[in-house]
């Protein structure tokens, strides 16, 4: 038997892919800053990263989300 507190739901997803939304622009924000010279790129890469995981994440939670009207 699955342990419950082990299961994703839908709302567990779409909260994932907010958070991951609010790091990214926090990394863009970073990488755009000068101070960070050489790092810019690994700003940018992880921030490119974490969208397309928070795009993933929204997809398949809003694929599990209950419609309603069924």
């Amino acid at each position: 038997m699955a342990d419950p507190r082990l299961e994703l739901t839908s709302r567990d997803l779409i909260f994932a892919a907010t958070a991951l939304r609010a790091q990214a622009v926090r990394s863009a924000e970073d990488a755009a800053r000068p101070e960070y010279g050489s790092t810019r790129e690994v700003f940018a890469r992880s921030a490119r990263g974490q969208r397309e995981l928070a795009e993933k994440f929204q997809r398949i939670g809003e694929q599990l989300a209950p419609r309603s009207g069924r």
